[in-house]
């Protein structure tokens, strides 16, 4: 079984290796398991360190929205098949 968690974030520099950090010693339990981080249109440095994170561990992805779509767009962006982005 693959467990997926999908984190939808704007502008969580604060916050955002925390949330990636702690989700993943939760999932690393579980063979199969991926992060999917979706930066929804942040100006900060969300992405960049989401995307460091994502260089890191093989197990998160980061996906980014190139402008704020709001959280039901960015959920639904990281259900998609293979997580190709909604512009």
């Amino acid at each position: 079984m693959r467990v997926s968690v999908i984190i939808p974030m704007y502008n969580e520099e604060e916050n955002v290796l925390k949330t990636i950090n702690e989700v993943d010693s939760v999932l690393n339990v579980y063979e199969n398991y991926e992060i999917i981080v979706i930066d929804d249109g942040s100006f900060d440095r969300t992405f960049e360190l989401a995307s460091q994170a994502a260089s890191e561990n093989p197990n998160v992805q980061i996906l980014k929205h190139t402008a704020n779509m709001g959280m039901g767009k960015t959920l639904r962006t990281g259900f998609l098949p293979g997580n190709k982005l909604l512009e």
